[in-house]
C-alpha cells in the first residue's frame, strides 16, 4: 500500500512542509484506526467463539472478515506508519505484501458474502444443504491461498500493481453483478408475496413470507457492508489507475487512499454490531462479562 513516487521530503520550502504535515496527520489518523480495528475485531471474534448459536456458514464469512481486519490493524497499519515516519526501504516490501494480502482477503471475503446471500435467496429452501459450515470454511481457505499466491507476485512491481488493480476491480464488479441478480430475485418474490396476500394465506405461506423477509433484511445488511467497502476502496482504485497509466504522480494527494482502506477495517465491527442483531446482543453480553470480570 505504498505511496507512489519518489520521496517528496527531498523537496524544498512549503512543499516539504506540506508533505511532513500530511504524514503527521495521516499517521495520527492511522494510530486511532489501529486501536479501533484491533479492539473491535477482537471483540467480534471472541463473541463468535463464545456463542455456539453464531456458528453458522454466514458467520464463518463474518469471522474471516474480522480476522482479516484484525491483521490489517495489527500488522499492515503499524508497518504503514513505520514506512511513512522513517522512510525505511526495508519496511516497503513486507508492508505492500501484507497490506495486499490482508486487504485483498477482506475484499474477496466480501465478494464471498455476496455469493452467500445470492445462494440464500436463489435456493432459500435448500440453502442449509447447499451452503454448509464446512463448505464455507473450504471457500475461505481457498480465498486465503489465492490471496497469498497473488501477494508473492511482488517480485515484479509492475505485475504486482496490475494484479492489485485488476483484483480490486474484479471483486467489485462481481459483487455488483451478484447484487443486480439479488435485486431481481427480491423483486420477483415481492410480486409473488403481493399476489399471495390477495388470497387466503395458510400457515406455510406465512412462514415463507417471514423467511423471505429475514433474507431480504440480511441482503440489505450485506449491501450496506458492500457500499462501505466500495467507498473505502474507490480512492485506491483511482490512484492505481492513474499510476498505471502514468498520467500524473499524485504523491501527497493519494497518501490518504491507503488510510481510506484501513478505515474499512475499523468500520466493519461497528457495522456488525449495528446491523446484525444476534451478533450485537452477543457482543454486548461478552463485553459486559469481560468488563465485570476485569472490574472484579
Amino acid at each position: 500500500m505504498e505511496s507512489y513516487g519518489s520521496d517528496s521530503r527531498s523537496g524544498k520550502g512549503n512543499h516539504t512542509f506540506s508533505v511532513e504535515t500530511t504524514v503527521i496527520i495521516n499517521c495520527s489518523i492511522v494510530a486511532l484506526l489501529i486501536i479501533v480495528s484491533i479492539t473491535g475485531n477482537l471483540l467480534v471474534l471472541a463473541t463468535i467463539k463464545r456463542s455456539p448459536s453464531l456458528h453458522t456458514p454466514s458467520m464463518v464469512f463474518i469471522c474471516s472478515l474480522a480476522v482479516s481486519d484484525f491483521l490489517v490493524g495489527f500488522i499492515a497499519q503499524p508497518l504503514f506508519m513505520a514506512r511513512e515516519l522513517t522512510q525505511l526501504h526495508l519496511v516497503k516490501v513486507p508492508l505492500e505484501i501484507t497490506a495486499y494480502a490482508a486487504c485483498g482477503f477482506s475484499l474477496c471475503i466480501m465478494t464471498a458474502i455476496c455469493l452467500d446471500r445470492y445462494v440464500a435467496l436463489h435456493y432459500h429452501m435448500r440453502y442449509p444443504t447447499v451452503m454448509t459450515t464446512p463448505r464455507a470454511i473450504y471457500l475461505v481457505v481457498c480465498v486465503c491461498l489465492f490471496n497469498f499466491l497473488m501477494a508473492i507476485s511482488y517480485w515484479n512491481r509492475t505485475v504486482y500493481l496490475y494484479i492489485m488493480a485488476t483484483g480490486i476491480c474484479t471483486c467489485l464488479l462481481t459483487s455488483v453483478a451478484f447484487y443486480i441478480r439479488i435485486y431481481q430475485i427480491v423483486r420477483r418474490h415481492q410480486i409473488q408475496i403481493h399476489c399471495l396476500q390477495q388470497a387466503v394465506q395458510c400457515g406455510s405461506d406465512t412462514i415463507a413470507h417471514m423467511t423471505m423477509t429475514r433474507l431480504r433484511r440480511s441482503v440489505m445488511n450485506t449491501f450496506l457492508f458492500f457500499i462501505v467497502i466500495v467507498v473505502c476502496y474507490f480512492p485506491k482504485v483511482i490512484s492505481l489507475v492513474i499510476y498505471n497509466l502514468s498520467l500524473k504522480n499524485w504523491n501527497i494527494e493519494w497518501k490518504f487512499a491507503n488510510t481510506a482502506i484501513f478505515l474499512n477495517s475499523s468500520i466493519n465491527p461497528i457495522l456488525y454490531c449495528w446491523r446484525l442483531r444476534g451478533l450485537r446482543t452477543a457482543v454486548f453480553k461478552t463485553f459486559r462479562q469481560l468488563f465485570c470480570r476485569k472490574f472484579e
